[in-house]
């Protein structure tokens, strides 16, 4: 995909990432290559990136399935839940 010869217009996608804005620029970079690398090869994404940020101290897992609801609305899938207490 990185190198452009993947023809990816026919494919939607969502993307989230971890990260901790006391890196300050490389904040969730992770996340913003993981979007830009299929949309530069057609893709399109649907809804936001999401992106966890540790230094907010809120669990990843519990952040994630929040996002997710968010996606399966948008892509009428229902979203898996996370288990009790995380």
């Amino acid at each position: 995909m990185a190198e452009g010869a993947a023809d990816l217009s026919s494919v939607r996608y969502a993307a989230f990432g971890l990260g901790d804005r006391t890196y300050g620029e490389t904040f969730s970079r992770g996340v913003v290559v993981l979007d830009e690398t299929p949309a530069a090869a057609g893709a399109s994404r649907f809804g936001d990136a999401g992106r966890h940020d540790a230094a907010e101290g809120r669990p990843p897992a519990r952040q994630a399935c929040d996002w997710l609801d968010g996606i399966a609305e948008l892509s009428r899938v229902p979203a898996p839940r996370a288990p009790h207490g995380k």
